[in-house]
């Protein structure tokens, strides 16, 4: 058999080329267009973005100047002639005051070094006390200075701290025993205070390894009880080496409270500068004490929501502390030396505006030079002022980007790192047309960016619209013809198929019963059977086939004349359970034939319904026919007629295949047969069940179907009662 599906295939395929060609022909020009018209007005809005960029700009820029510019007004009163440094700084802090973005102010002379205001730090700058403290102290165990000589006191000194050292070097090496007993002489011969608080602490912490905690803790009071002094070798104070070591001893007893208390004692004293350290291990310290804190914090709840607090706010400090000093080296090291060196342009009575980076944070100050006064005369010291950085940049261009804002243009203010600052936040996310441009020479880090509101506009939106709109309708027409040619020749190559079936299976039909009515009739015409009973049962199969035949060209010229529209019924009043009689009994001969039961359910009242007997019969013997194609192994059939509320309903039950539920759909449409195994033998024309829902419907009536697979079927016919 010939591939049905390669000429559908090939008719697909041509028409997917034709209208292939013309969608894309229309894609390319449209997007062309398109793509032209979307770089045009990209480039108008990117001006229109650089143009108020540039405009906003400009006001943000002289509002920084106006920072600068009002320093010409304070000026004379801050260098007048005479003033004391006492009264300079009060003029200044006063200065400072009433203007809330400045932070604080500091006072330069022409070389470069700072004058004031003094900073109150709790540690040193780059001063190295220990050689203070380290100083020969002399030594006269029996209190007379004219027994020994200056030298032999020297010496002695020097034996001590050796011995000292020796201390430490066996400590280190695993001799605790050796150590103790070089740091116990040292402790009983030196009377230099430094030393002394040296070998205390380095003695309780011999203790503290060796396990002796009654021992390390009686030392650590003795030094503190004494308070003698010294720097350790890594630059720790003693005095706060004894406190750790003290707080490691009352947490090592199981009591917590006791050790932080330690803790707070030494970060009270490193916070108000009684340990006098330099800046480096006033900052180790730190963060050791506070890591200390933590550590004990952590494993005792109770304790956390009295301590904390005092924690935070001891941080908090010390931070500042840092920050402060930081604000100091940044400006003697960086800011001050890069402006006397470029100068002042705008005058000696005005400010300059300076910015720099530093911690990740951006410093923004206004300096002016010093100024000679007279020939003679002392000049007067330069003047610097710490802007508030958060403050200009929240109050002053956000005032500047709110004034001048428009609906469909959003700008912020872009610092370092590539973050909006205040107001707004970071964006949610950028476009290809955002304008960046720098605001002053003086702020390099910070610009200023302008970017479409909202979503990014859509350009070529209008041309766009018109080009899907078009495109759409003729890619819709072009897929509509292409499917309708296509589902038209699919539906003619489908019916050529069912015709073709169709002869096939009516010819199959009627030679079946002309075969038998022939051979039949042709044994009978020769004289071969003798039997009156077998003549007669010969005569009656030859009647029944001649019925069936007669039926099968009935069911075909009606399909016939249904299908032209000719089909003309004689409606009279009939009884529905004399019809179903009727049928069993027509059915009677075919059934018995094929070792069928035909049973009969019917009241003796009357169903009187109006209707053509001869098609409302027909229609019921289709269903018989039907039912003894599809019992499978079942013979029997049951044929019944009763009342169903206002109608009369004639039903054919049998114990059959059964139908499944996608497939009652479609089992009254014309030629249709099930496509499954067990029916594919089974012979029929597809045309019963069309014919007997075309009869029900044109008497008003409806045709119902209840059917299992497996469990049998039930067609009910149901016919409006008459009054």
């Amino acid at each position: 058999m010939p591939d049905s599906s390669r000429p559908r295939r090939r008719l697909a395929a041509a028409l997917f080329f034709i209208a292939a060609l013309p969608t894309a022909l229309l894609f390319g020009l449209g997007f062309r267009l398109i793509e032209t018209d979307r770089v045009a007005e990209a480039q108008i809005f990117k001006d229109t973005l650089r143009s108020h960029a540039g405009f906003l700009a400009d006001h943000i820029r002289l509002s920084l100047l106006g920072l600068a510019s009002g320093g010409a007004e304070v000026m004379p009163a801050l260098r007048d002639p005479g003033s004391s440094m006492n009264e300079i700084e009060a003029r200044a802090k006063a200065a400072a005051a009433a203007r809330p973005e400045l932070l604080w102010f500091e006072i330069f002379d022409a070389d470069g070094r700072i004058l004031g205001p003094r900073l109150d730090l709790p540690f040193t700058s780059g001063t190295d006390r220990r050689a203070e403290e380290n100083a020969l102290v002399p030594f006269n165990p029996d209190g007379d200075e004219s027994v020994e000589s200056a030298g032999i006191r020297a010496a002695r000194m020097l034996a001590l701290r050796d011995l000292y050292s020796r201390a430490v070097v066996d400590f280190r090496s695993g001799a605790p025993a050796s150590a103790v007993a070089s740091l116990m002489r040292v402790l009983v011969e030196t009377v230099e205070t430094d030393l002394r608080g040296k070998a205390l602490v380095r003695l309780a912490e011999i203790r503290m390894s060796e396990g002796k905690i009654d021992d390390a803790q009686a030392v650590c009071e003795k030094y503190i009880e004494e308070n003698p002094g010294g720097v350790m070798d890594n630059g720790v104070p003693a005095r706060a080496s004894a406190f750790l070591i003290l707080s490691r001893i009352w947490q090592a007893r199981g009591k917590p409270d006791r050790s932080l208390e330690c803790l707070f004692w030494l970060w009270d004293d490193l916070l108000k500068g009684r340990l006098q350290i330099d800046r480096e291990v006033y900052k180790s310290l730190g963060l050791e004490i506070d890591a200390a804190v933590g550590g004990i914090l952590a494993g005792e709840e109770k304790l956390r929501s009295a301590w904390i607090p005092r924690r935070e706010k001891f941080a908090r400090r010390q931070a500042d502390a840092l920050v402060r000093d930081s604000e100091r080296r940044l400006f003697a090291e960086e800011i001050l030396p890069g402006f006397l060196k470029a100068g002042a342009p705008g005058g000696a009575d005005g400010f300059r505006l300076i910015s720099a980076i530093s911690n990740d944070r951006l410093h923004m100050y206004l300096l002016a030079p010093p100024v000679a006064e007279g020939e003679w005369g002392e000049p007067s010291p330069g003047l610097a002022f710490r802007i508030d950085a958060e403050h200009v940049l929240s109050k002053t261009i956000a005032a500047q980007i709110e004034e001048y804002t428009r609906p469909l243009i959003d700008c912020r203010i872009i610092d370092h790192r590539g973050k909006s600052v205040p107001p707004g936040g970071d964006r949610t996310g950028g476009d290809e047309f955002a304008v960046e441009i720098g605001i002053m020479d003086e702020v390099p880090s910070l610009r200023l960016r302008a970017a479409a509101a909202g979503p990014v506009p859509v350009f070529g939106g209008a041309r766009l619209k018109l080009y899907v709109a078009i495109l759409a309708v003729s890619v819709a027409a072009v897929a509509f013809a292409a499917a309708f040619i296509f589902r038209t020749y699919a539906r003619e190559q489908e019916l050529a198929r069912i015709r073709s079936e169709f002869v096939s299976n009516v010819t199959h039909e009627l030679k079946t019963p002309l075969t038998s009515i022939n051979m039949f009739a042709d044994m009978l015409r020769r004289g071969r059977v003798q039997s009156p009973d077998k003549q007669k049962e010969y005569f009656e199969i030859i009647h029944g086939e001649g019925e069936r035949l007669a039926r099968l060209i009935d069911n075909v010229l009606d399909f016939a004349r249904i299908e032209a529209g000719r089909k003309t019924y004689n409606p009279v009043g009939i009884d529905a359970a004399e019809i179903a009689r009727r049928t069993a009994e027509s059915a009677s001969f075919a059934a018995k034939n094929s070792g069928f039961t035909v049973r009969v359910e019917a009241p003796d009242l009357p169903l009187m319904v109006t209707a053509d007997p001869d098609a409302i019969e027909r229609a019921l013997l289709n269903l018989v026919s039907n039912a003894m194609k599809f019992s499978g192994r079942s013979r029997e059939i049951w044929v019944r007629a009763y009342r169903k509320e206002s109608s009369a309903a004639l039903e054919v039950e049998d114990k059959g295949l059964g139908i499944r539920p996608e497939e009652k759909a479609r089992i009254f449409q014309k030629f249709y047969r099930i496509q499954r195994e067990g029916f594919e033998k089974i012979p029929g024309t597809g045309l019963g069940l069309s014919l007997v829902q075309s009869i029900v419907q044109s008497h008003g009536g409806t045709v119902e179907v209840e059917s299992e697979p497996g469990k049998g079927s039930i067609f009910r016919m149901l016919l409006k009662l008459s009054d």
